[in-house]
């Protein structure tokens, strides 16, 4: 599944080979709301521009636990956007 963001019109279009559906800003930003606080805080300061280090420094984690947690709230996302707006069960994913 591939995201394309159209800035004026504050759609996000989900898409991958089987179909096509347009996320809301409001509604991805409720996604990333949704997310547990130990994956939100990382992957939100990485989405405003943070390096990895400084997200590091700043939580007082080791790098490798904020690159991974980052990567745990991308894959969470992607799994809601397709349960939620592409008609693909979460389950069927392993």
């Amino acid at each position: 599944m591939a995201l394309k963001q159209f800035p004026a019109t504050g759609i996000i279009a989900a898409y991958n080979k089987e179909s096509t559906c347009n996320l809301s800003t409001e509604e991805l930003t409720n996604m990333v709301q949704e997310l547990d606080i130990s994956l939100r805080i990382p992957y939100e300061m990485y989405y405003v521009g943070h390096p990895y280090q400084d997200i590091a420094n700043t939580l007082k984690l080791p790098e490798v636990l904020v690159k991974h947690h980052i990567l745990d709230a991308r894959k969470e996302l992607k799994l809601k956007i397709e349960s939620r707006y592409i008609g693909v069960s979460a389950s069927s994913f392993s």
